[in-house]
């Protein structure tokens, strides 16, 4: 079975935390943001933004790790464990309880003036389906929430917030867009299953939160393999052979892939899990913006701003 060695472990705790160190340098950053949630994802973050701050003490050049616990009617073992995660990896605390500005939202603009307008947007869509997506929308208000005061707290210090997202759930559209991701990433191409929990017992991340069942703490459904339907490393064994039983133009094209048989994994479950892959497509492109040439615009360079009558085109 696939499985990381020590010397690669040790490669990517090595580069993750260079890297990081030598673009805080080029860039004069001086303080990492780290929203601890309980996770593995943020725990395992947490510990290489230390070894970054490690290498730049032996540099003299100051740079300190900051973990920030945000509770938003979160269970005490997951903000215990939030806690953990930041002293394991000796940064510095800040907590903020979100409950009052989440229920604030939750109780004026966001649900009451959308209030049960979208009945006439959407009039056949059933009232559990309302429900779900209400919880599902709540969750995702929950992580943006707490985006904001990340950034908050890294744009008063002027300086960054790093990326806890991993590769597992950015096939599966398993994030918050404009909640989730911030300025840095080093675990962004990370599989959560068949990689990172390996990685994460080689930084020495506490035990605790290897052994706790992944949850995002939005309140959505019973953890996060509940949600995605399959194990961490279910799904990257589907995707994994998924794509390298497809061509890469096909990768994208509902009925023309290959579905790949797993075993262990339920051809049902499979074809759940490539499905929901090819209908996130859209969050990992992030923002489209349209070009010049689409818009049937001149080039920049081609602009004549004197007005001049000839061809700017």
């Amino acid at each position: 079975m696939y499985k990381l060695t020590q010397q690669q472990l040790a490669d990517v705790a090595k580069y993750a935390s260079s890297n990081l160190y030598a673009y805080c340098v080029k860039n004069n950053i001086h303080h990492l943001v780290v929203g601890s949630s309980g996770g593995l994802d943020s725990a395992v973050t947490l510990k290489l933004a230390q070894l970054a701050c490690n290498l730049a003490e032996k540099d003299g050049y100051e740079l300190k790790s900051i973990g920030m616990v945000l509770p938003c009617f979160s269970s005490r073992r997951s903000i215990d464990l939030g806690r953990l995660a930041i002293r394991s990896a000796g940064a510095e605390v800040i907590e903020i309880n979100l409950d009052k500005a989440f229920s604030a939202l939750m109780n004026n603009a966001v649900e009451e003036g959308i209030g049960w307008q979208l009945d006439d947007i959407e009039p056949d869509v059933t009232a559990a389906d309302w429900r779900q997506r209400r919880i599902i929308a709540q969750g995702n208000i929950k992580a943006r929430l707490r985006m904001i005061h990340v950034y908050q707290v890294a744009g008063l210090l002027k300086g960054i917030v790093l990326s806890t997202d991993n590769l597992s759930e950015l096939w599966m559209g398993f994030w918050t867009l404009h909640g989730d991701v911030g300025d840095y990433g080093m675990i962004q191409n990370l599989l959560k299953g068949l990689e990172l929990y390996d990685l994460a017992r080689y930084l020495g991340v506490p035990k605790e939160i290897i052994a706790a069942k992944p949850d995002d703490g939005l309140g959505i459904g019973k953890g996060d393999e509940d949600q995605l339907h399959a194990p961490y490393d279910k799904i990257d064994e589907v995707m994994i052979t998924f794509y390298q039983q497809n061509e890469p133009h096909i990768i994208n094209r509902r009925h023309s892939a290959v579905l790949p048989a797993v075993e262990g994994v339920k051809p049902e479950v499979v074809s759940e899990l490539v499905a929901r892959y090819q209908a996130t497509n859209y969050k990992r492109w992030g923002t489209v913006n349209l070009t010049r040439s689409d818009l049937h615009l001149p080039p920049i360079n081609n602009i004549n701003l004197r007005g001049d009558s000839e061809n700017q085109a």
